[in-house]
């Protein structure tokens, strides 16, 4: 049976805004984790439409219980969801990878190939950029980044670090991002801090633990997840280290 009592909220985002929603309805995420020793809590969050200078979620607390591995988070309206599992390791937080609309073949290695070409050339302020997933069909992707800006700029030393979902169309045999400026990118997290300050963040970024569809009139049961024991080499690993020596711009 599954411990009753909510674990402690871990907040993720920084600056956030978490919103407190109270479990009145009937939608539920169930599964289980291993190794149950690795684990301190388990939270869903459901990602809302983000400001200029906040990142917006609600948070929901779940059950969990480190005899069995089993959790639970109850009370949900129906929706889409991320799991946000507190580790011994860090933080593993889904991220919604899913693509909507017609075109179910998948990406080709030429589409994987194309994506990342055009990533590479792109002119950013975070002049770091990380490809954690590309996932997709060959109409529509979403690509998850890992960016860092690690020049010094205008707003000053500190580095500035943001974990974005990137969606790309295929426009007539032609990758594009869908829109201009934050059009067709979602932002997860975003931080300016010391180098130091985030380096010492460790997150695994995981797209079986994102993007799930709960209906308010029945349980969804995840696959069984195991917490990797490598988190240098999945490749959902962030931030990504910086070295030593920092060019100016």
């Amino acid at each position: 049976m599954l411990d009753t009592s909510f674990s402690s909220l871990f907040l993720v985002a920084l600056p956030s805004v978490v919103v407190a929603v109270e479990a009145t309805v009937a939608g539920e995420i169930l599964g289980r984790l291993a190794p149950a020793a690795a684990i301190h809590s388990v939270l869903a969050v459901q990602r809302l439409k983000n400001t200029m200078t906040e990142i917006r979620r609600a948070e929901f607390p779940g059950e969990w219980d480190a005899a069995s591995g089993q959790f639970a988070v109850r009370g949900l309206r129906g929706g889409v969801y991320d799991l946000v599992l507190r580790t011994d390791k860090g933080t593993i937080e889904g991220a919604d990878l899913r693509v909507e609309g017609d075109g179910p073949e998948a990406l080709t290695e030429t589409d994987r190939e194309a994506l990342h070409s055009i990533i590479r050339k792109m002119d950013e302020f975070m002049n770091r950029k990380n490809i954690l997933f590309v996932m997709g069909t060959q109409r529509r992707a979403k690509v998850l980044m890992d960016l860092c800006r690690d020049r010094v700029h205008h707003m000053g030393d500190d580095l500035i670090w943001r974990v974005e979902i990137w969606q790309f169309e295929n426009q007539y045999g032609a990758w594009q991002l869908s829109g201009q400026g934050l059009r067709g990118r979602t932002v997860l997290h975003r931080e300016k801090a010391p180098q130091a300050v985030l380096e010492a963040r460790r997150y695994l970024f995981e797209p079986r633990l994102g993007g799930i569809l709960v209906a308010e009139d029945q349980p969804v049961t995840l696959p069984e997840y195991h917490v990797p024991d490598d988190w240098q080499t999945h490749p959902g690993s962030s931030p990504v280290r910086i070295p030593s020596e920092r060019e100016a711009s």
